[in-house]
């Protein structure tokens, strides 16, 4: 949804649309034209798509790893904030990562939900943020200001009025400036999803399980995606154990020690499903 907004403001503030933004300051500075692209182009040859292998609406019923209410107002409550969000656009009567395959759908403009890319290229735009601010702003492809850049790794701050709950996804959901933002809250672990070694991490996730995220302290660019789509909002399993195990890599090269104890812990609806398959996590 905000994806909806920033493409509205771009065309009336400079005339142009997210696409083309993207393509200018983000693609071509970085060279990455054939690894990602915002809504397909009819010349784009299916070879190069990968295609979304989405659960049904009764697997999405059926799954405790959402938050409690989610897929009933999604489906039962038109009205409900949570409803309208996740069918704007309207593009089917029960909207699944499956509509993502249809050819008209891929073609759409859609910025939050319909950006096609290689992990490479978002591990790639992360690490222009990441060497920016390691390097002061020495080596900095996309022109960041250190301004924008002390902004992105400011600790995420709740509302006055719901702290840290998200009326859309009805649980507590940390962000800043659109990017999701790690908390740690060390009374009760697995409250909010900790992706970075610390709260100056940003990135966001995607529908169905992937990841992306730059970490400052780690000197870590990450991206995680895949075509199989489970129901995990925070922390998909695959994505988890391939994340802790980057972190301890990183943690064995770096000359100082991150928090591996408190990175090792899935937010709690993941962790119910870890509780069931402990084999999926294991010191081996």
């Amino acid at each position: 949804l905000v994806g909806n907004y920033v493409s509205a403001l771009l065309q009336k503030t400079s005339n142009q649309t997210a696409a083309e933004f993207i393509a200018r300051e983000l693609i071509q500075p970085l060279g990455i034209e054939n690894e990602f692209i915002l809504g397909i182009p009819p010349t784009l040859p299916e070879s190069r798509l990968a295609m979304l292998d989405g659960q049904s609406v009764l697997e999405h019923l059926m799954s405790d790893t959402t938050p409690p209410n989610l897929l009933r107002k999604i489906l039962l409550e038109p009205w409900s904030y949570t409803s309208r969000s996740f069918n704007n656009p309207r593009l089917t009567i029960a909207l699944t990562p499956s509509t993502y395959n249809r050819t008209d759908v891929r073609e759409i403009e859609l910025p939050g939900a319909n950006g096609h890319g290689t992990a490479r290229a978002f591990a790639k735009i992360y690490s222009a943020a990441e060497r920016a601010i390691a390097t002061s702003c020495r080596e900095n492809p996309l022109g960041f200001s250190m301004e924008a850049l002390e902004e992105l790794q400011k600790p995420a701050t709740g509302s006055r009025r719901g702290g840290w709950y998200d009326s859309v996804l009805l649980f507590e959901f940390p962000l800043s400036l659109c990017f999701w933002k790690p908390v740690v809250d060390r009374e009760s672990p697995g409250r909010f999803c900790c992706f970075g070694s610390d709260e100056r991490a940003f990135g966001t996730g995607g529908v169905g399980g992937s990841m992306a995220f730059c970490d400052p302290n780690a000197e870590l660019s990450y991206c995680y995606l895949m075509n199989r789509c489970f129901t995990f909002v925070y922390d998909d399993p695959r994505e988890f154990s391939l994340r802790v195990a980057a972190y301890e890599c990183a943690n064995y090269f770096l000359d100082k020690s991150l928090p591996l104890e408190q990175l090792r812990e899935p937010h709690y609806l993941t962790r119910k499903w870890v509780q069931r398959h402990p084999i999926f996590f294991t010191d081996d």
